[in-house]
């Protein structure tokens, strides 16, 4: 008998509550309160430089515009005379946040990253899936050949050859029965094993919520790349109006690497993280899947009829002279799918 994937002794209410709490604090506020100031810091630098007089250059530039060029000439040198540098605007700003601001930041960090949240994982697992390479062994026995769409339609592939023949009446579909695949198969597992069994769905919710934070810090990269190469973008403009002299006179190549620092940085990290994170994401992806069959196989043990409309085959708990004959009923079907797919190979080459 397989050891069960879940703790006999649930945890208490509020340990659950706190759990809750951290995974929505852990995997939206922080990661989109991040991101909004990140891109506060990438903007404004290069635009403090632009456009960040103090006010006594304001009230010269608007008494003196009216007057003459002459004036307006005056009002640009009083203007360049008292501009702030970059890193006084950026202290004049941070000196200055309040409690209210500090408080709107949090929700537009939270508003941000739930949207971040619930982008579709899809295009990250492709892409996953391209990173990892696998070569053509274990493709054979891995849950999809080529373009990967979760639940996976060779999940039965990956089990057998993994040896986990008693999940395998959890599974509907084959690639011979590819329409009865569902996408939302997985997610009525979810909902039904948190309904009937809340206590044991810990592991559920915490590879989920992985999923979600690899999901929008790669989304999050991705945008904050497109941020900085704007943020350069200022930055190249700031620094040639610098080299003329029309902003106040700094030293070039101190001001160049405050503008370039940020951006350069936020794309070289954003590239790593991606990359490592593309790494990963499919494989924590597989790994949810056979979780949520692990744990419907074991809670549904005892009362298998509360599946049957999602798996009829599924019979509760096996003996091991069920799994091995549930073995060999699999090696019989692998073996006349194999049989069908060369007789349809010979086929179309004889057509050909």
């Amino acid at each position: 008998m397989h050891q069960q994937p879940f703790d006999p002794n649930p945890p208490a209410r509020g340990v659950r509550i706190f759990r809750d709490v951290m995974v929505d604090v852990l995997g939206t506020l922080l990661p989109g309160t991040i991101f909004v100031t990140w891109v506060i810091v990438l903007l404004w630098l290069p635009l403090a430089v632009l456009i960040t007089p103090d006010e006594e250059t304001t009230n010269n530039y608007s008494s003196k515009s009216s007057n003459s060029l002459t004036s307006i000439d005056e009002a640009v040198e009083s203007r360049v005379e008292t501009t702030r540098t970059p890193l006084e605007a950026l202290r004049h700003i941070t000196g200055n946040i309040s409690l209210s601001t500090l408080f709107l930041l949090l929700m537009l960090g939270y508003v941000v990253g739930h949207l971040y949240t619930r982008q579709d994982p899809k295009l990250l697992d492709r892409k996953s899936f391209d990173k990892i390479n696998l070569g053509k062994d274990d493709l054979e026995k891995w849950v999809c050949m080529k373009k990967p769409e979760f639940p996976y339609l060779r999940l039965r592939n990956y089990l057998r050859a993994r040896n986990l023949h008693y999940l395998l009446p959890l599974i509907e579909w084959s690639e011979d029965k590819a329409e009865a695949r569902s996408k939302s198969y997985i997610n009525t597992l979810k909902v039904r094993l948190m309904w009937d069994f809340p206590d044991r769905c810990a592991t559920i919710l915490r590879n989920e919520a992985h999923i979600r934070l690899m999901s929008s810090v790669w989304y999050m990269g991705r945008s904050l790349n497109i941020v900085a190469i704007v943020s350069l973008l200022l930055g190249a403009v700031s620094f040639y109006l610098a080299n003329r002299g029309i902003l106040p006179e700094q030293d070039c190549y101190v001001l160049g690497t405050v503008l370039a620092f940020p951006p350069a940085l936020t794309i070289v990290t954003s590239i790593q993280v991606g990359s490592l994170i593309k790494r990963a994401f499919h494989y924590q992806r597989v790994r949810e899947v056979r979780h949520v069959l692990d744990t419907a196989y074991y809670a549904y043990g005892k009362k298998p009829v509360a599946l049957k409309d999602l798996c009829p085959r599924y019979s509760g708990l096996m003996t091991p002279d069920m799994v091995e004959k549930e073995k060999r009923l699999e090696q019989k079907n692998e073996q006349e799918e194999n049989r069908a797919r060369l007789r349809e190979e010979i086929n179309s080459n004889e057509a050909s």
